[in-house]
């Protein structure tokens, strides 16, 4: 693509049907787009550029693309609804519900955010285009490039495929401050989201929990005051559920998912 002749800041344009394929199509990022081509160009990790205005990505680099599995035009034309289906089931429910109102309770009662002083960090798995149910680990850091009526309006995104180091599928999210006096970064909040088996039921959910402290039908049965014979019939259930033999795989099953 011809690229257009650098300046120091990128003009406004407000015009919805604007499609950006590159860095010098940006009409709101208040930075040397050559500056940004080339810190971009040399980053081992994908990035991309969201407009959360309009829901959609404006910029993609290579790494961001071959990682989603998608083409450049798939890129510019999904919604952020689109990607949203090939995050998994159980760590969206966790970042909308629980790490999306984290975040606006301590906006709300603890900061009072300014541009480009805050960032967070978060992991999830995505199920990548054509992989069927094959997920990646990805560790995500995102920080505000631009602010709009105390609103966070353009959002850069650094991926990084953690799957051969992340141990388990819980998800640990932290928000970053920048310290004006100190010059650096500090972490202000971290808090850790234990995935659950939504295959089970509440019950079985409840012996679930017990059993992966290792405690035997005898015990669980006393504990929840319920008939030895109750607490084996869910034990099987549990077992049948989740695809496991017997107690020792049920925990190894709940440490990778994240369920502990």
């Amino acid at each position: 693509m011809k690229k257009n002749k650098p300046s120091s800041r990128v003009d406004r344009d407000n015009s919805d049907s604007a499609k950006p394929r590159s860095i010098s199509d940006f009409q709101n990022i208040r930075i040397e787009r050559d500056q940004l081509l080339e810190h971009f160009k040399h980053l081992s990790t994908p990035v991309s550029i969201f407009d959360n205005e309009r829901k959609m990505f404006i910029y993609c680099n290579d790494k961001f693309i071959n990682l989603v599995g998608f083409d450049e035009n798939e890129c510019y034309n999904h919604v952020f609804n689109d990607f949203r289906k090939w995050i998994h089931p159980n760590d969206h429910s966790i970042l909308i519900d629980q790490v999306g109102s984290r975040l606006r309770d301590f906006k709300n009662n603890s900061l009072q955010l300014h541009e480009e002083k805050f960032s967070l960090h978060f992991n999830f798995r995505l199920n990548t285009k054509n992989k069927e149910d094959h997920y990646t680990s990805v560790f995500a850091q995102c920080s505000v490039l631009e602010w709009k009526n105390d609103y966070p309006f353009l959002i850069l995104c650094l991926l990084t495929d953690i799957t051969k180091y992340n141990k388990n599928n819980k998800i640990v999210y932290s928000i970053n401050w920048y310290n004006q006096n100190e010059q650096e970064w500090t972490k202000v909040f971290e808090e850790e989201f234990l995935n659950e088996p939504r295959m089970l039921s509440t019950r079985e959910k409840q012996i679930f929990n017990l059993i992966i402290q290792d405690m035997s039908a005898t015990a669980i049965s006393k504990e929840l005051n319920i008939a030895f014979h109750t607490v084996r019939t869910h034990w099987r259930n549990i077992l049948s559920k989740t695809g496991c033999n017997n107690q020792r795989e049920l925990k190894q099953l709940a440490i990778k998912e994240g369920w502990i």
